[in-house]
């Protein structure tokens, strides 16, 4: 018998808790209208010009809301996935104190690839910051249950000016 598939609220679970860039960057997982998302508020962590967050900042908030899709696809499937491309359009600044939400939608679903759409908004005006266009490869290995089991699998890089 199969074991049962993991849901997508104990894969997005599994990757808070293994650290990385989302917690860092002050990235959740949540529902909304029974659709997942991602929110992160734009504070000083995002800063790239005074007062505006820096796009790396924004792309990885959409590369974490496209990948979690792919996630989910590859977890029914028994499978890992990554980061195939990823192209992002800057719409206007993020200012500091402005709140980012996703919305995404699956394009394509292949054999071997996924093409994820999504964009982040300002959570207040519902005014679109950036669009995002993925591509998710599947490959061998059930990332979702990695995730889960192990924790983090990336020990935290050790300070170099540090005894």
């Amino acid at each position: 018998m199969p074991e049962p598939r993991l849901t997508i609220d104990e894969i997005t679970a599994a990757l808070t808790r293994v650290g990385g860039l989302a917690p860092r960057l002050g990235i959740v997982f949540e529902r909304h209208g029974g659709r997942l998302r991602c929110r992160m508020p734009i504070d000083a962590r995002h800063v790239g010009a005074p007062d505006v967050a820096h796009g790396g900042a924004i792309t990885t908030l959409l590369d974490m809301a496209l990948g979690v899709e792919a996630l989910d696809r590859a977890a029914a499937r028994g499978k890992a996935t990554s980061t195939v491309e990823l192209k992002v359009n800057f719409l206007r600044p993020a200012r500091v104190g402005t709140i980012l939400v996703t919305e995404t939608a699956i394009e394509f679903e292949g054999k071997r690839l996924l093409v994820v759409r999504g964009r982040a908004r300002d959570a207040a005006t519902g005014e679109a910051v950036a669009l995002a266009v993925g591509t998710f490869n599947f490959y061998e290995g059930d990332m979702a249950a990695r995730l889960t089991a192990h924790g983090s699998t990336h020990p935290e890089p050790r300070d170099p000016t540090s005894p």
